[in-house]
């Protein structure tokens, strides 16, 4: 669920983006290209998401059909075994995914509206980040410019294909911004935002699960005495 909302939200950003701010897109366009193709493609990638995923929760057969489909096409390829295990799997848990969210939807309204609502929240104070870095290295904030680059990184990044995005989202940061601040400062922002927004929340996990193991053996010791 809460990669369901983060699309309704990039795709509803990406929307505001793309029709009211016009001009912004055109300058940051201007530098090259394809950066406006790039940007198009994944704000509909996102809104085609989001869209499939409401028909599916309307229409869970037709998704199961679909399912079974790319299932049986695979097979052909590559001659899975199992497959009617795995079938039996794709059915019970898109009937799961599907009993769970419709009784999310129609008993829980109100954490679903606090849920955009916090999301909302979430992707601001993320956004925020890239242009207080920026001012940080004597640069403009670039808060309109800076908005629409991360939207796309973060579509981007919502693709699992690495772990955290790593790599794919230095590569678009380093040159998306490269067409907005100076080339001699793009390195060092981008090393400090990914810093900032993907090691730092590493470290604090590993720490904290080093504090809860410990934690852990501590009591199961106190007990075994």
């Amino acid at each position: 669920m809460e990669r369901i909302l983060d699309g309704i939200i990039l795709g509803a950003l990406g929307a505001f983006a793309m029709l009211f701010l016009g001009r912004y897109w055109s300058s940051l366009a201007s530098g090259f290209s394809g950066i406006s193709f790039i940007m198009y493609a994944a704000w509909i990638a996102v809104t085609l998401f989001v869209l499939v995923f409401v028909y599916s929760v309307k229409n869970p057969d037709h998704l199961k059909r679909a399912l079974r489909r790319l299932s049986c096409w695979i097979d052909r390829r590559w001659h899975l075994r199992r497959l009617e295990q795995l079938l039996g799997t794709i059915d019970r848990e898109v009937d799961n995914f599907n009993q769970g969210l419709v009784k999310f939807v129609n008993h829980g309204k109100s954490g679903l509206v606090w849920g955009l609502i916090f999301t909302t929240f979430f992707w601001f104070s993320e956004f925020i980040i890239a242009s207080l870095l920026l001012v940080g290295l004597g640069q403009p904030p670039y808060f309109i410019e800076s908005f629409v680059v991360q939207i796309v990184i973060a579509v981007i990044m919502m693709i699992p294909l690495t772990p955290g995005g790593s790599g794919i989202a230095e590569l678009g940061a380093t040159s998306l911004y490269s067409l907005i601040i100076p080339s001699s400062i793009v390195g060092i922002f981008v090393l400090l935002w990914r810093l900032i927004l993907y090691y730092l929340n590493i470290l604090l996990g590993l720490l904290s699960s080093l504090v809860i193991v410990r934690r852990e053996f501590l009591a199961r010791a106190e007990k075994q005495q």
